[in-house]
């Protein structure tokens, strides 16, 4: 969740820096296949505000070790509203102007949650349709 945190305010620093153990350990879990990674909170995994240029590396390697259908980004509401627009982070994987494909930025921001949770408004993967009457 929040991409691991990796970039902490420890509790004896003056400021935040990366926390290289934490981000290790992230990456590898990529080994395993259930693994999701949700790509969230940049603005508390940036040294940068918006647009958080620093995150377009570590979002690259998550992509890379992960797959971008393991990858699902989110925007941390209601607290990205301290930092941001909302309009912005909805919309920062698009301004990060990132080399990716369209079905890699297509499964970062819907198609890798649709996959997981189901089209919204739908049932998801294993649960009954929504208003469906148990047959008795």
């Amino acid at each position: 969740d929040h991409m691991g945190f990796f970039w902490q305010k420890g509790p004896k620093q003056a400021e935040a820096r990366v926390n290289a153990v934490a981000w290790e350990k992230l990456i590898a879990m990529a080994q395993y296949d259930n693994v999701y990674v949700k790509a969230s909170a940049l603005f508390r995994n940036s040294e940068f505000t918006f647009p958080h240029h620093d995150a377009q590396r570590r979002m690259r390697e998550l992509i890379d070790v992960f797959g971008s259908d393991h990858v699902l980004f989110g925007s941390d509401f209601p607290f990205v509203m301290e930092h941001e627009t909302y309009d912005d982070c909805a919309m920062l994987m698009y301004k990060m102007n990132m080399p990716l494909t369209v079905e890699q930025l297509d499964n970062l921001v819907y198609r890798t949650a649709e996959g997981l949770f189901g089209k919204w408004g739908e049932a998801g993967p294993g649960e009954e349709e929504a208003g469906a009457e148990e047959e008795l």
